[in-house]
């Protein structure tokens, strides 16, 4: 990481360097994933310091709604970085939300449109007046869903079906 920060930097100066962008997990007992904050702490445990700008953040929460305070919900786990992050004297730096959406469709996880574009404005909301001090720029995962089989959660991120109009979810 070191390395590659510093060959980045040199590169151009003002690009961003994010560690990745982290996804919501647990922190089971047997290691094989981590919680966001777990996996940022030992970042720092292993020096990260000054050599990121930025922290990538998945906070994907779907069927729960982002704005449900819950510490499971990786949406609300974007304040624990950001306290890691001041913890260990990045408090100037930004959490930056690279990757989050809401599939529409039947799997059991799915939401409705109608459910869907109220997640688009709640995240989007969320963001930019909840954790407004501390993030930066927030992305959806896909414009455009990537097949048509509605019972595939994975199909169905997008707010563009890939064969009809788009969803209501992409006006909001």
């Amino acid at each position: 990481a070191k390395a590659a920060h510093g060959a980045a930097k040199s590169g151009d100066p003002g690009t961003t360097i994010s560690p990745g962008g982290t996804a919501p997990a647990p922190d089971p007992a047997d290691g094989t994933e981590y919680a966001p904050e777990t996996w940022l702490r030992g970042r720092y445990a292993r020096a990260a310091h000054g050599y990121f700008d930025a922290v990538g953040h998945h906070p994907y929460m779907f069927p729960t709604n982002p704005l449900d305070a819950h510490w499971w919900n990786a949406f609300t786990q974007t304040q624990f970085l950001y306290d890691q992050m001041v913890a260990n004297g990045d408090g100037n730096k930004q959490v930056w939300g690279t990757e989050m959406g809401a599939p529409t469709g039947t799997d059991p996880e799915a939401l409705s449109e109608a459910q869907q574009t109220q997640w688009v404005h709640d995240n989007y909301q969320g963001w930019n007046t909840t954790f407004r001090a501390f993030t930066g720029p927030l992305g959806w995962f896909q414009l455009r869903d990537t097949g048509t089989n509605i019972a595939g959660r994975w199909q169905n991120l997008g707010l563009e079906p890939a064969d009809r109009p788009p969803k209501p979810g992409a006006a909001a």
